[in-house]
């Protein structure tokens, strides 16, 4: 796995054909470029989504169809609620 800062990274990332490459902090235009160029090469491994992501523009991410989409935003959200009960069977 390797990390891209930006697109000359990711460039420099599909031709070393790594399993996955982070796409950190590019925006969802930057990814669908990303997207493209690994289809043009022939890779074969994933690129997944990273840095930035966060509800108010998770579905702008998931339209590119990127597979993974890595957030920390549920760290810095407001607590939930919630309950378990365990009940023998």
């Amino acid at each position: 796995m390797v990390e891209a800062d930006n697109m000359s990274e990711a460039e420099l990332a599909i031709k070393a054909k790594p399993d996955i490459i982070q796409l950190d902090k590019f925006s969802p235009q930057q990814i669908l470029e990303a997207l493209n160029l690994a289809a043009q090469q022939g890779f074969r491994g994933q690129l997944i989504a990273a840095g930035g992501i966060k509800l108010s523009n998770i579905q702008d991410y998931a339209a590119t169809g990127v597979p993974v989409l890595v957030t920390s935003s549920p760290y810095y959200a407001k607590p939930a609620d919630i309950k378990v009960t365990l009940k023998p069977n």
